[in-house]
């Protein structure tokens, strides 16, 4: 989880240790130090000494971890010094990444990032949706206080805004679901981009319900019937959000897809399993297996009529 990863890399910039279960693979302490490292091989520097020591102490396996050892470039740089409850390691190279996850491991560090970004700017206050009256209220997790009213030191969120597309402009845009403003600028909260993300959207074709809509507010507005615009420019709107919700949850299948081959082209089970979970429960996947079964359904219904005729 994130806090493990926390210890890991706090693990690779300092001289400490973590303690992991070798059964469950959970870490049990960070930051330990050995109490004397006098039996430690004297092969290296500190780390490489009190590792040794705590190899032989444990027993246990102990790896030697620091900024040496890493991918540079997407290639290893390296070698971890491995100690098989001995006292002196075995060196193992680091492995690269593999491919599959390369992509996976970035979008990861941009989140992180940008959930750090936002805790040391937090003043604790956060927007809540209020399903009784349909509207966002405030909630202070530091003082507990309450308010409908926007405090003036909030700091948006990332959850905060819903990212759309204008079908006139053909650009992305961005609406606070908070206040239900919108704006063209994308607000720094939120993460970069994935690349394409703005030509995926640009190319989200209308649906055949959208395209009806459209045809017949364009018609209502060239006869300046406002009633009948009125009626149906939220129609039209949802239509239209629908249609980008379906470009993007094509997008995103389509890249889940394409890693699990990567994933089964490296032999990497483990991912293979993984992005399969992650697959089968992507609101798409679902979509399309109600309807295929829904459809099998259909044919199978026809054909006990056939026959019963």
């Amino acid at each position: 989880d994130s806090e493990d990863k926390g210890f890991v890399y706090q693990s690779f910039i300092e001289d400490g240790a973590m303690i992991i279960d070798g059964q469950t693979g959970r870490i049990i302490s960070s930051g330990y130090r050995v109490a004397s490292v006098e039996i430690g091989h004297d092969g290296g520097g500190l780390k490489h000494k009190a590792a040794s020591a705590i190899a032989q102490t444990g027993p246990c396996l102990a790896i030697k971890c620091s900024e040496d050892c890493c991918v540079v470039n997407g290639e290893g740089k390296g070698d971890l010094k491995v100690f098989p409850a001995a006292r002196e390691p075995t060196n193992v190279p680091v492995p690269p990444p593999a491919k599959a996850d390369v992509a996976e491991l970035q979008r990861k560090l941009e989140a992180l990032e940008f959930e750090n970004k936002e805790l040391k700017v937090s003043t604790g206050w956060e927007a809540v949706f209020d399903e009784n009256s349909g509207h966002y209220y405030y909630s202070n997790s530091e003082t507990g206080e309450t308010t409908w009213t926007r405090p003036s030191d909030y700091v948006s969120r990332a959850q905060d805004f819903e990212e759309r597309y204008d079908a006139a402009s053909q650009l992305p845009y961005f609406l606070d679901k908070t206040t239900n403003e919108s704006t063209w600028e994308r607000p720094a909260c939120l993460p970069p981009p994935l690349p394409d993300s703005a030509a995926s959207l640009a190319s989200v074709e209308p649906s055949e319900k959208t395209e009806m809509l459209a045809k017949a507010y364009k018609e209502a507005k060239s006869k300046k019937d406002v009633a009948l615009m009125k009626e149906l420019k939220p129609k039209l709107e949802e239509s239209q959000r629908r249609d980008e919700e379906t470009a993007k949850w094509k997008a995103e299948l389509a890249d889940l897809t394409k890693r699990h081959e990567d994933a089964i082209e490296i032999e990497d089970f483990d991912l293979v399993d993984k992005l399969q979970g992650e697959i089968d429960a992507h609101p798409l996947h679902i979509k399309q297996e109600r309807e295929r079964l829904e459809k099998e359904r259909l044919e199978k219904e026809r054909s006990r009529r056939s026959v019963s005729r």
